[in-house]
């Protein structure tokens, strides 16, 4: 729908979360047990051991406290190298491109919870 889009030009929250992916295409899964992303309701950034072709589908699974994890299909958008200060991983550039309506309500709530544990007021 075209809220979504308007939405997701302006929340864009730092969280801090659990998440397990599956690399679609390959075998390779993987958990992140303390993930620090720039996150939206259009997409997050992630740090990989590995780089992602663009247009690399992944399962995401992300633990939130007190709920149900929150599912949603994620493409990898853009995937570069970091340097050597974080170990040389690739931060990567999803764009979520399918989540069942009540994850991506979840989605946004956790995103509202993020903004108003940083707002001042």
């Amino acid at each position: 729908s075209n809220g979504m889009e308007e939405r997701r030009q302006f929340i864009r929250v730092e969280a801090t979360m659990a998440l397990h992916y599956h690399v679609t295409q390959s075998l390779a899964t993987g958990t992140i047990p303390n993930l620090a992303t720039n996150i939206s309701a259009g997409g997050m950034r992630l740090s990989l051991a590995c780089r992602l072709e663009p247009g690399t589908q992944l399962a995401l699974e992300m633990i939130v406290p007190g709920q149900a994890p929150i599912q949603a299909n994620a493409e990898a958008v853009w995937s570069t190298r970091g340097d050597k200060d974080n170990g040389g991983l690739y931060e990567t550039g999803l764009r979520f491109i399918k989540a069942d309506q009540s994850d991506q309500d979840r989605l946004l709530g956790v995103l509202g919870q993020g903004l108003k544990e940083r707002s001042p007021l």
